[in-house]
């Protein structure tokens, strides 16, 4: 067996074994490995039908002979040197997560080598090793004036990946620029910005520009939104509105604090700053949206006004006529809605309307949480379109048990007796609600206390016709419903200070009244 067989066989195996590789991880895997090793392999090829049984180093050789010893030599060495670099950044310093440079890795790779390289030349076309050091030295010297730039870059990146200020995957902000750093090399480092632009700075400009590192030293960062709000609102009140605007946000951190401020006063405004924390910079811009859209719902439901710069202002005269009307009719659109809920059903037209005036009407976004578990309420909701979704608390999870559509409701109990929110209700799409409150209820019941006894009645009915179940029932079950109604009627009548008319006919609430 010859010294070129021999040769030939080892560049074989490891071609095969580069295919394997380069056919197991496409993605990772450097291509460039697979082309050197078929340079290497159809060099081999072509030198054994040439060469025949002659060794590989013969001086007396043919000249094609020799250049195709100096490429089998060359490429295989860089082939042997390329897979022994991959294998220790893919398994090695990637698997562990050591910092360690690519950068030096491929220095040390091309100087290994221009090494073999010139070996081989100097051993194949028997040329003194001093003279091609020299000869290269002034060929260096020669390409390094003419590439000062390209060197610059090259050993920047050095510096640069010595000192790490950054890794692939860090969200950074650099000459202007904002995305996430997906590749460096010797020259440049490539960043994927949020509009999928791809955008390669090179290493010099990357070492002379301010750079902010959103990923590092930890990924936590502290986000602010401005709102300018009508200086005739005092600061306190927006504050709080804000503030509460502000909470219960996917992805954002809350064991740093929400903080609200006033950040500056101009022309009849004032300028407030919502801070909030993210650790997932990815997400920036969604989270920014969600806050500032939780804001506008926030504001025009406590009737708070942006300000702007400038405003064109049109004076016109209202006349108490035309209010009467637009509320006559916003009262008759409220009093559409209530005639449909169940338990109000039984009311006549003009009870409707007593009702209808004093309920509000506001609108919650996507996510938004109407009422908490566990919180004091006072308060009726009924929905006007949109979906809310109830949920309750189980061993710090929240756990969805129902839903509430377009014409039901939720938080009776609340209304009636001040029963703490059983679960909490958050609007799954863009909600309308009508909220009646104690106060406002209270002051109709007491111009009218049937509506009390009508609700109650119909809040039997909800139950599936309770009124039926008693009737054929005992003697000591009807006296002990008796008890439970009158003790929730007497409840009720406390809590909001009113008295019913109705006489006991020993109908029960049964506790089972949903009290959410």
């Amino acid at each position: 067996m010859t010294w070129l067989l021999t040769v030939f066989w080892i560049i074989l195996f490891t071609f095969i074994v580069t295919l394997i590789l380069w056919g197991r991880y496409k993605r990772s895997f450097n291509r460039q490995i697979l082309v050197s090793i078929i340079f290497a392999f159809c060099g081999a090829v072509m030198l054994l039908w040439f060469q025949g049984g002659s060794t590989v180093f013969n001086p007396t050789m043919p000249f094609e002979n020799r250049v195709l010893t100096v490429i089998i030599v060359i490429f295989t060495f860089n082939t042997l040197v390329q897979l022994a670099k991959w294998i220790l950044s893919h398994y090695i310093i990637e698997k562990l997560k050591i910092n360690f440079p690519v950068l030096i890795l491929d220095t040390i790779t091309i100087l290994m080598v221009a090494g073999i390289s010139l070996i081989t030349i100097s051993r194949v076309f028997d040329i003194p090793l001093s003279g091609l050091l020299f000869t290269s030295t002034i060929v260096s010297a020669v390409i390094g004036l003419s590439l000062q730039s390209i060197l610059g870059n090259f050993f920047e990146g050095i510096v640069l990946q010595i000192e790490s200020p950054y890794g692939i995957g860090d969200w950074v902000e650099v000459a202007g620029q904002e995305g996430q750093v997906v590749s460096q090399n010797w020259r440049t480092m490539a960043v994927l910005t949020r509009e999928n632009h791809h955008i390669l700075l090179t290493n010099s400009d990357v070492a002379q520009e301010k750079m902010i590192n959103f990923s590092r030293p930890r990924p936590r960062q502290a986000q602010d939104v401005f709102v300018d709000v009508d200086e005739k609102f005092p600061p306190a009140t927006v504050m709080a509105v804000l503030y509460k605007a502000a909470q219960r946000i996917d992805k954002v951190i809350y064991e740093e604090p929400v903080e609200v401020l006033i950040d500056d006063f101009a022309d009849a405004t004032v300028r407030y700053r919502v801070r909030y924390w993210i650790d997932d910079f990815e997400f920036r811009s969604q989270i920014r949206s969600i806050i500032l859209q939780r804001i506008w719902y926030h504001l025009n439901r406590e009737d708070l006004e942006f300000s702007t710069p400038e405003q064109n202002i049109y004076l016109h005269n209202i006349s108490p006529e035309s209010e009467l009307i637009k509320k006559s009719q916003r009262d008759k659109e409220i009093a559409d809605v209530l005639q449909t809920i169940s338990f109000l059903a039984e009311l006549n037209q003009d009870q409707i309307m007593r009702i209808a005036a004093v309920t509000d009407w506001d609108t919650y976004t996507t996510g938004e949480y109407l009422i908490h578990q566990g919180a004091e309420g006072d308060s009726l909701f009924i929905i006007k379109g949109g979906t809310v979704g109830i949920y309750i608390d189980r061993e710090g999870a929240e756990l969805r048990v129902d839903e509430r559509i377009t014409n039901e409701f939720f938080g009776e109990m609340s209304l009636l007796t001040g029963e703490p929110r059983s679960a909490s209700a958050v609007a799954e799409t863009e909600t309308e609600v009508l909220i009646i409150d104690k106060q406002a209820f209270a002051e109709v019941l007491s111009t009218d206390p049937v509506i009390l006894d009508l609700m109650l009645d119909a809040l039997d009915a909800r139950l599936g016709n309770l009124q039926a179940k008693i009737v054929t029932a005992d003697e000591q079950t009807r006296k002990n419903a008796e008890v439970q109604r009158n003790a929730l009627i007497g409840k009720i009548t406390q809590f909001l200070g009113i008295s019913s008319s109705k006489k006991q006919d020993g109908i029960s609430i049964s506790k089972k009244i949903s009290h959410t």
